[in-house]
């Protein structure tokens, strides 16, 4: 690997679409996530969102935080296992980043779904946790009525995006997404989601996501902003 800031030799320099190749092959291809994975991906996104505004509202115990947080992604990546797709970076250090969408119709109850999607294990980790699942609920809410007012009957939802925080900012939250948008391209349905993190903004709208609203709740630090990115067999 050549330093950024080393110049080029005029005998060795390398094009700058292999450089792109040869970045994208040391990130690895997106893997479907498989139910041994569910666990490491659910601590992967915990360690990748630590410290979030969204999180520390949800969770304002700290002493609860950490396993409640993998609890409730644990649930979140079933879930998209189950109705859409979730998908998984590797480097030779195990999981680099983790990805999940799923596709959300009006007729269907994702409560029921995120029931079948918990089982008998994550229903007691959901009852344990009651305080946090209602303020949780507070948040999708005001979503909800974002998403009524602005979106049709039938939508994918960029669920979770995550990457280990050494690898953060090498282009892996990039491969991923890209690799979903283009699976999302077949399915004619625009692709929404949500952030707090106002860095993220700019990563979502190099890929053709807008900020639709902007969602305040009552105790927490940070806004939510509301993003989506149009249908793009119907544009």
């Amino acid at each position: 690997m050549v330093s950024s800031d080393a110049p080029p030799s005029t005998s060795s320099a390398i094009h700058p679409c292999l450089k792109d190749a040869t970045a994208f092959m040391s990130r690895g291809v997106p893997q479907r996530l498989k139910a041994s994975d569910v666990r490491k991906a659910a601590l992967l996104c915990e360690e990748s969102f630590r410290g979030s505004s969204l999180l520390s509202y949800v969770f304002p115990k700290a002493e609860a935080r950490d396993s409640g947080v993998v609890s409730m992604f644990r649930i979140f990546v079933k879930y998209s296992m189950m109705f859409g797709s979730a998908q998984a970076l590797f480097d030779k250090e195990g999981m680099a980043g983790v990805a999940c969408l799923h596709n959300e119709e009006s007729g269907n109850s994702s409560l029921s779904r995120l029931l079948r999607a918990s089982g008998p294990t994550g229903l007691l980790q959901i009852a344990a946790h009651l305080p946090t699942w209602s303020r949780l609920n507070n948040t999708e809410d005001c979503l909800k009525e974002a998403r009524d007012k602005h979106l049709g009957a039938r939508y994918l939802y960029l669920d979770v995006l995550a990457v280990r925080p050494d690898l953060q900012g090498q282009g892996y939250g990039g491969t991923l997404l890209r690799h979903l948008l283009t699976c999302a391209g077949n399915r004619s349905a625009p692709v929404f989601l949500e952030t707090s993190t106002e860095s993220n903004i700019a990563l979502y709208r190099h890929y053709g996501f807008s900020v639709l609203e902007t969602c305040s709740i009552a105790g927490m630090s940070e806004d939510i902003r509301l993003m989506v990115r149009p249908d793009i067999q119907s544009t």
